[in-house]
């Protein structure tokens, strides 16, 4: 089935009459009854979307009932501005949400959103684990990532930052990178750079257990919410040690990198350099992100609070212009 309108070509003011995956559904109470928030993608990207239908809350929590997370169906409402940046409101066409487009007459390139490079980002991971010196660590490492293959496709979050497939590959060569540039570039500091490497990779291998394919997206796995991917990591790495074990400082410190990557926000607080390297590492990769990928629905000289970062995001001039995006080949690196 032919695809006539994207992700990218919608504008405020839009009438938008067209197949997109849905994902994350739920059922909100309103002023004025219920309402359904979800998210709409394709190859393009992703947009907000509010379902308002036509009055009714047995309506609405009829269609919310029976949504599938990962399918395909026809989207047919308005573009309109909200706090800043564009969503789709459906209303009318509530009714095309009772029923998912057929996987049969859908060409998987159109709706799989992916700027990832996974070949390219599983190399660049795999050769930081082998410049790891310790032999029992960096064997340590590779066990874990060849036991949850998935680490290498799944994304790294629900909707904020790397949530599209290889998202969570991608976030973790980025924190490595960063983590193991503050390991060789502060003075007077010295840190272990096979254990930067070590929790910068395994840092949210617990991510790899908190998702499942379906339909053309990743969704969420109960754990994911109930328990979290920071316990569940701690669970993996703790039957691994079981079987192959660690040098007790070495297995101690992971636990600690991987208990304390939230810095702040989390139960415990980084205790070493290594443990705020990799914190650092984590919390500049997903916020200079979600900033980036908020700016992309943002016109020079606006301020909205964006809604993966969840604060204010401004979009600065450049006195030579506007830097050139060119169209990134996605596909070639998923099918």
């Amino acid at each position: 089935m032919e695809k006539n309108q994207t992700i990218k070509d919608i504008r405020s003011g839009d009438i938008v009459d067209a197949l997109f995956v849905l994902e994350d559904p739920s059922l909100q109470n309103g002023k004025k009854g219920k309402y359904i928030t979800c998210t709409i993608s394709d190859a393009t990207g992703s947009l907000a979307c509010k379902v308002w239908g036509t009055g009714s809350d047995e309506q609405i929590v009829s269609v919310c009932d029976g949504l599938m997370a990962g399918e395909v169906y026809r989207c047919f409402g308005t573009a309109q501005v909200f706090r800043g940046t564009v969503q789709l409101n459906i209303n009318d066409g509530v009714g095309y949400l009772c029923t998912p487009i057929g996987a049969e007459v859908l060409r998987p390139e159109d709706y799989v959103y992916s700027p990832a490079d996974t070949r390219g980002n599983k190399k660049a991971i795999m050769d930081f684990v082998n410049t790891v010196s310790r032999a029992p660590l960096r064997d340590f490492i590779r066990a874990a990532l060849a036991r949850h293959p998935g680490f290498f496709e799944v994304p790294a979050a629900r909707y904020k930052h790397h949530a599209y497939t290889g998202g969570l590959a991608e976030h973790t060569l980025e924190v490595v990178r960063i983590a193991t540039a503050m390991a060789g570039g502060v003075r007077g500091v010295e840190m272990d750079r096979d254990m930067v490497i070590a929790g910068a990779i395994l840092h949210d291998i617990g991510k790899a257990a908190s998702f499942e394919k379906r339909g053309f997206v990743f969704t969420s796995l109960p754990a994911y919410s109930l328990v979290g991917h920071t316990a569940l990591g701690i669970q993996m790495i703790t039957r691994l040690h079981d079987e192959r074990p660690l040098p007790d400082a070495d297995y101690a410190h992971l636990l600690h990198i991987l208990q304390s990557h939230h810095g702040d926000h989390g139960e415990v607080r980084p205790h070493s350099p290594e443990a705020w390297a990799v914190h650092f590492g984590d919390n500049a990769s997903a916020t200079i992100h979600e900033t980036g990928e908020d700016l992309r629905e943002v016109s020079s000289g606006e301020v909205v609070k964006g809604r993966r970062l969840g604060g204010p995001v401004y979009r600065f001039e450049r006195p030579d212009g506007p830097a050139e995006q060119p169209e990134k080949e996605y596909q070639e690196r998923l099918f």
